[in-house]
């Protein structure tokens, strides 16, 4: 559509042929300019989007590989100096 109005206005204009190129150019260049903007936010768009549903991916997993927490008990490992080894739940390593 562009390239037919570009061409009709080249065709149909009684100016000087290095006004018309040079408008012609700039319109040109605008509109791949435009064009290149419109992709790159739509791929900016498609990155975020990416990353919120790795990060809802690897909460989930995480999540899931914690395992179920008793009910009434902390998820925090809390030590004490008397029993060192003692946590309030049951994760290894703890």
């Amino acid at each position: 559509m562009t390239a037919v109005s570009l061409a009709t206005f080249a065709a149909v204009n009684n100016d000087v042929w290095l006004t018309t190129a040079v408008t012609t150019a700039g319109l040109a260049l605008a509109g791949y300019t435009l064009r290149l903007d419109a992709e790159a936010r739509g791929s900016a768009q498609r990155l975020l989007t990416q990353e919120r549903m790795a990060r809802a991916a690897e909460a989930e997993s995480a999540a899931l590989a914690d395992g179920p927490v008793s009910p009434g008990r902390s998820t925090t490992c809390w030590r004490t100096a008397s029993r060192p080894s003692s946590c309030t739940w049951r994760r290894p390593g703890c």
